[in-house]
């Protein structure tokens, strides 16, 4: 004879463990590949909006939420502060974030800070490179170098143990000369090489699985085609940093990195320029450009709302934002699902019941 109590027991437990089973397959980790599908699926139909938090806290995209209702598809972050010196990753915080938003239905985006592995200074520290050590063991420049990598490693396979893609974005603006990774130091075979090491290194050395690897270059430049592009073996999306009031200005460099045959995205965005947003930025103009001079790019990036005490280029400091994310041309959090089914098919893009029914 089993008695009321006793049967009532076990109905809870056995609750708790479709609940666990349920959350385990609403939260569950699909491939890059199967994120670069729904990518392809949504070129031209619409595009996903994010904005950058560096290290965190998660504040900015909260308000956002709060003022529109809208929860931005996706967040982007960084394992240093801008313009540190230390050559090991920080990622604890940003990463804990990350697997919250994640695990509520958000894409996560990830760019390096990475001091210069020769001076210590910050990123944007270009008064001495040993380029030709930076791959050489045993000097300080690689031991350092080395040191920054594996730090964030470290970082990216903590968020692999919990089931989290990310689009990484490493030396991004590589075009440019202001950083310690442009042209002032490297020549564009030492970059490809550079990235080529640490995407071998993360690939086999490391065994990461979980990276969406973007090169990200910076729009308006005089050299393009891209001289130190890494290959299409070691990217699977490109990117433009584009800083402007009017985004269909990087048209032209949208059709000629097309040619390469990726993913595209706008990997960063700010109104006015790169040294001061503008706050009078009409924010439903940037979905607007996107749809008819930008088809080819899924995602945006805006960039975050610091900026010394000057205007800064978020949400924030831009105007009509409801009106922009609620545009059917933007996708939110929310409007995609990130779980595989049982056979181990991608979902993505279809409604998934039990996801809904857990928010």
């Amino acid at each position: 004879v089993v008695s009321t109590q006793s049967t009532g027991a076990k109905v809870m437990v056995k609750s708790i463990f479709i609940f666990a089973l349920l959350i385990s397959i609403a939260f569950a980790r699909y491939s890059p590949s199967e994120l670069l599908n729904y990518f392809r699926s949504i070129q031209g139909k619409g595009i996903i909006s994010g904005e950058f938090i560096e290290r965190g806290p998660l504040t900015p995209i909260e308000n956002i939420y709060s003022q529109t209702g809208k929860w931005l598809g996706l967040i982007g972050g960084d394992y240093w502060w801008f313009g540190s010196g230390s050559f090991k990753a920080d990622y604890g915080q940003f990463n804990q974030i990350a697997k919250d938003y994640w695990a509520n239905g958000g894409l996560i985006t990830l760019c390096l800070s990475m001091a210069n592995p020769t001076t210590g200074g910050g990123l944007n520290d270009l008064s001495k490179l040993n380029a030709g050590d930076i791959l050489n063991p045993g000097t300080s420049t690689n031991t350092n170098f080395m040191s920054m990598i594996d730090s964030v490693a470290d970082g990216l396979s903590d968020l692999q143990n919990s089931g989290v893609t990310v689009i990484f974005r490493p030396f991004h603006e590589s075009n440019g000369n202001w950083f310690w990774w442009g042209t002032t130091f490297l020549s564009s075979s030492q970059f490809q090489a550079m990235w080529q090491f640490v995407y071998n290194h993360f690939t086999h050395n490391r065994g990461l699985n979980n990276l969406v690897w973007l090169y990200s270059a910076n729009a308006g430049l005089s050299y393009f085609p891209l001289n130190n592009y890494p290959g299409n073996n070691y990217v699977d999306m490109i990117g433009l940093d584009v800083y402007t009031n009017n985004p269909a200005d990087a048209a032209g460099d949208f059709r000629t990195i097309e040619s390469y045959g990726k993913v595209l995205c706008l990997a960063e965005f700010g109104p006015g320029s790169p040294n001061a947003g503008n706050t009078s930025f009409q924010e439903p103009t940037l979905i607007q450009q996107a749809k008819y001079s930008l088809p080819q790019a899924v995602f945006f990036q805006q960039w975050w709302d610091q900026n010394s005490g000057g205007p800064g280029w978020g949400m924030a400091e831009t105007q009509n934002v409801k009106a922009a994310l609620d545009n059917p041309y933007t996708i939110n959090r929310g409007q995609f699902s990130l779980n595989s089914n049982n056979n181990g098919e991608s979902q993505l893009g279809k409604t998934n019941l039990v996801q809904n029914r857990l928010k």
